[in-house]
């Protein structure tokens, strides 16, 4: 008698434990994304449930920025589902219906009623700060019909991978100057950030804006994905002209261009315009230059450029023959050269002078 009544007391202890195994389990279970569900009697893998998981684009996922995720679970023949899910890298926050074990677990707290044979889940990912390696979720879905009876119910495993979005495009162009200007050679200076992709650099430069010359950069290879200054030296260029310069970029995402620009080379063997009868005052000076030629009395025309040999806008006053007066009032404060062609020949004299 004590046998029989030791067995029964066993077998419903036995029950009990039974009953709070199955029970707790319908809440989910950790540490179950990569092998499943099965095991020990307990789910069947099957491939009537499928797993879905979407939210970061086709493009990649871009650092430190959070994504709305959606995960669903699919069977035709069962009423209820539920899920257990790691990521290998970033952060997770729980949505409704699902707990969060550390920032990289995630289940189900309840088995989700399917609707149209399909339950549902929502959270968010938030992407790693810095790195470019493959996100990859693990995850279990397991279809249940929710009759208390594990024996009946099919699970699934899969693995969902995103790549981090590609971080190169078309280079781009900052910064650009000439300076160091001389009669035949100038300096071209600009900076040039890659963008990740290997970026030849050259500058584009001629007597019009068609260019019709290219001499490299130094570097002539930007890399990486910040800022690089370059350098170029023009030489071999004309005396006393107009150039028109650009920068030119190019990876395999496309060529940038900066917009065309000007300097003015300087003249050389510079006679001294006292020589041969001509005058200009004051110097220094805050509106006026005066002009006169008093040898010839020949008319003349005019440009003004900086140190850095860019042209600069003034007004010219023509008061009779040989005699000018040359409105500066419009330049900042600094030197400049005045540049001056007499008609009856081709010398380019120049006078140098101070903006007060």
């Amino acid at each position: 008698m004590k046998t029989k009544i030791f067995n029964f007391v066993a077998i419903g202890f036995l029950l009990i434990n039974l009953y709070i195994l199955i029970s707790s389990s319908s809440g989910g279970v950790y540490g179950k994304s990569t092998m499943g569900c099965g095991g020990g009697g307990c789910h069947q893998n099957s491939p009537n449930t499928t797993i879905s998981l979407t939210g970061i684009p086709a493009s990649g996922y871009v650092n430190g920025v959070t994504y709305s995720m959606t995960l669903t679970v699919s069977n035709a023949l069962k009423s209820k589902a539920g899920f257990n899910l790691t990521v290998n890298q970033g952060g997770l926050t729980a949505g409704a219906g699902m707990n969060i074990n550390g920032s990289q677990e995630l289940k189900h707290s309840t088995p989700l009623q399917m609707i149209s044979n399909v339950a549902t889940w929502s959270f968010d990912w938030t992407a790693p700060v810095t790195g470019t390696s493959p996100v990859i979720f693990f995850i279990a879905g397991n279809a249940v019909d929710g009759n208390n009876n594990s024996s009946n119910d099919e699970f699934e495993t899969t693995q969902a991978q995103f790549s981090a979005a590609s971080t190169t495009s078309p280079p781009s162009v900052t910064n650009v100057l000439a300076n160091n200007i001389t009669s035949s050679e100038a300096t071209i200076n600009a900076n040039v950030n890659a963008n990740g992709d290997p970026t030849s650099v050259s500058v584009e430069y001629g007597l019009t804006a068609s260019y019709g010359s290219t001499m490299a950069a130094t570097p002539a290879v930007v890399t990486g994905s910040v800022v690089t200054p370059t350098s170029t030296t023009l030489n071999g260029l004309q005396v006393a002209s107009i150039y028109h310069y650009r920068i030119k970029a190019t990876n395999t995402l496309g060529t940038t261009y900066s917009p065309d620009a000007i300097f003015n080379t300087l003249p050389t063997a510079l006679s001294e315009i006292e020589s041969i009868g001509i005058k200009l005052y004051p110097n220094p000076t805050t509106n006026i230059i005066h002009y006169q030629d008093e040898s010839e009395k020949q008319s003349a025309t005019f440009n003004v450029v900086d140190i850095l040999g860019h042209q600069q806008a003034i007004r010219i006053v023509n008061m009779e023959e040989g005699q000018y007066k040359i409105d500066v009032s419009s330049l900042s404060k600094g030197n400049y050269f005045l540049l001056i062609k007499r008609n009856s020949n081709t010398t380019l004299f120049y006078y140098r002078f101070t903006k007060e």
